[in-house]
């Protein structure tokens, strides 16, 4: 646009944004070059910048600061609605980057941490006996090689917990890849299964969630096909109702709800530490439309339990079994 601008007299290109996350953008480009022309304006007298943020260490919290970076707020820019947008930022970490971003034109990483731990190791708890006859949908995440498989079952109990029962699995060859982490320990705590030889045995995985099925009476089951094929064809056979599941930012509205029951103590995990070391590690990037998608690439360790949450999640959110259950844990 700016260089078709040249039979022009007295051409004028105004661009207005907020800030971005990515620094191989035209935004960053003009962004940059707006802070070095507003210390030296003879680097482009043709070029003004104007520019309300915070600094990267203001406090975000401040109200202060946000009146220094939004001159309209308290006019036509309802503080009332940025205290809203605020206090679910902070009680949400994964929407902290947004707010910042949007709210403070502060630049932010793509990627933010998913979970409080105080808030995980705050939420719900449920016995055995209160799963029986509840909606209950699984989630399942095939590992690579040396990896975890992760096997998650949700139940939407009528109070509006959503209990969680999982199990893990990985091939012998893990043990002595990584000492240092503590997988004999839930092995010891009969929390982690571990299979002989360098992968893990899928029959082993098949029969014990096929099993799992048919004891909860699990309504959908949902795994991505890329590494799982195989193994849902045989459960397919068995009666067990397959879905398979994009990952990605498909994902987003599934993550959103799993962030939503964790920030509530809904979210009925009993405290099972190897989904707990899942959660301290997980990451979610942010889209350009402000969509999430779980990182494993910039993940600080395992997440795969934590995939196989969102994936039962997402199951459970499309088939919204009951008015009573979409209303107490759908909501």
């Amino acid at each position: 646009m700016t260089t078709s601008q040249g039979a022009r007299l007295q051409p004028l290109t105004i661009a207005i944004t907020t800030a971005g996350y990515d620094r191989t953008s035209i935004l960053w480009e003009l962004y940059s070059h707006a802070k070095r022309v507003a210390v030296q304006p003879s680097l482009d007298p043709t070029f003004l910048p104007i520019l309300f943020e915070a600094p990267d260490d203001a406090d975000w919290t401040d109200e202060q600061v946000w009146r220094a970076c939004n001159p309209a707020l308290g006019d036509f820019r309802s503080i009332d609605d940025m205290r809203i947008l605020f206090e679910r930022a902070r009680q949400i970490p994964a929407q902290e980057n947004t707010f910042r971003r949007l709210y403070l034109n502060q630049w932010t990483l793509a990627h933010t941490a998913f979970f409080q731990r105080a808030q995980w190791d705050a939420c719900a708890t449920a016995r055995d006996d209160e799963l029986v006859g509840a909606p209950c949908f699984g989630g399942l995440d095939l590992g690579q090689s040396d990896d975890f498989t992760a096997w998650v079952r949700i139940y939407l109990l009528a109070d509006g917990r959503v209990a969680v029962r999982c199990r893990f699995w990985l091939p012998e060859a893990a043990l002595h890849k990584w000492p240092e982490r503590p997988y004999l320990a839930w092995r010891q705590a009969g929390l982690l299964d571990i299979t002989p030889g360098d992968t893990t045995d899928l029959d082993l995985v098949e029969a014990q969630v096929l099993a799992d099925c048919q004891s909860s009476n699990v309504r959908e089951l949902a795994y991505d096909k890329r590494f799982a094929q195989q193994l849902a064809l045989h459960l397919q056979g068995q009666g067990v109702t397959m879905v398979d599941t994009p990952q990605g930012f498909q994902l987003n509205e599934a993550i959103r709800k799993v962030a939503s029951w964790v920030t509530t103590g809904a979210l009925a995990h009993n405290g099972h530490a190897v989904l707990g070391w899942m959660a301290d590690n997980t990451v979610v990037t942010t889209g350009r439309y402000n969509e999430l998608r779980l990182d494993k690439v910039r993940a600080k360790e395992k997440i795969d339990g934590i995939a196989a949450l969102v994936m039962a999640a997402s199951r459970a959110i499309v088939q919204q079994p009951g008015p009573e259950y979409q209303m107490l844990v759908l909501g």
